[in-house]
């Protein structure tokens, strides 16, 4: 199965071609493959081994090439923030012309698991079908092609991992009281995450000049990575306690980031940024990052 048969992944081919040159659509290619292989590797199964549903084999977690005469799709069953009460079918390609017939196709193919919604990942800023919502966008740029660093953050390593570990217990328990949805959209990072990153110098804390003084507002970190076929520097967390919030700290620190000493600048800083959060959307883009690919839920008739 070659990725150009597929009407879904046209963009995401031209779009690799746009940021990785020559090699960008092999790397679409060899991402695809790894998801064909999914359909016959019983390891991959190996996620549901603490699901208990009734019913459902190992088996039936796989990924699926299912084809109909209307098209054909590649896809798999998954559950949003890992809430067995809350499944969804995450399609990988399709080439249908008509997305209420790709819902069909999803909720008769998975009837066992009764998914609430199926999730795409389409272009940024495409008119939506009804029913349709977007779950996250995917920023993307060049470090080159970032905006310089405004002076206004540093970035400096914590003394010890439980520094962070505070800044995230402070700014999660606010947004539980303040924006539950985004809290529980979420996922938290551990102080096992926080002390990895911490020690492979990939963890960072935001200070800020304040009323003459420095003061830690928050915290960054990144590290090697890949978000499906995009490859380079993930975001992995980023954080601005909620006293700084309204000072565009995040986008100052992204800058930050990216203008450091012997930078590759040809290497992309990339993250996902929930839809619950738009003030997020716009400080990554204030930062240079643009929103170049979106996850997109699709409602599935009950």
């Amino acid at each position: 199965m070659k990725v150009q048969n597929w009407l879904s992944l046209a963009p995401q081919i031209e779009l690799s071609a746009r940021l990785f040159g020559s090699r960008g659509p092999q790397m679409v290619e060899d991402w695809f493959q790894l998801h064909i292989d999914r359909i016959t590797d019983p390891g991959f199964a190996r996620f549901s081994d603490h699901m208990d549903l009734p019913g459902v084999a190992t088996a039936d977690y796989n990924q699926r090439h299912v084809v109909t005469n209307l098209g054909q799709l590649i896809g798999g069953i998954r559950f949003f923030a890992q809430n067995l009460d809350h499944p969804f079918v995450k399609v990988i390609a399709h080439d249908f012309d008509d997305l209420g017939g790709l819902r069909k196709c999803v909720a008769r193919e998975w009837a066992l698991f009764k998914p609430r919604d199926l999730r795409f990942i389409s272009e940024p800023d495409v008119p939506l079908p009804a029913k349709a919502r977007v779950d996250m966008t995917i920023h993307a740029a060049r470090y080159s092609n970032m905006n310089g660093a405004d002076g206004r953050v540093t970035l400096s390593p914590f003394s010890a991992p439980e520094e962070a570990s505070a800044i995230v217990e402070q700014k999660f328990s606010d947004l539980r009281q303040t924006s539950p949805d985004l809290a529980h959209a979420l996922t938290v990072p551990t102080p096992e995450n926080l002390s990895l990153w911490h020690n492979a110098g990939h963890l960072r804390a935001i200070d800020a000049g304040l009323n003459g003084t420095w003061e830690t507002v928050g915290l960054f970190a990144a590290a090697c990575g890949s978000v499906e076929w995009l490859e380079g520097d993930i975001v992995e967390e980023e954080i601005v306690l909620s006293e700084f919030n309204g000072n565009g700290f995040a986008a100052s620190a992204q800058s930050a980031w990216a203008t450091r000493t012997g930078r590759d600048k040809d290497r992309l800083l990339i993250g996902t940024i929930n839809d619950l959060n738009p003030a997020s959307q716009v400080l990554a883009i204030r930062a240079g990052r643009p929103a170049v690919l979106q996850y997109v839920f699709l409602e599935l008739d009950p």
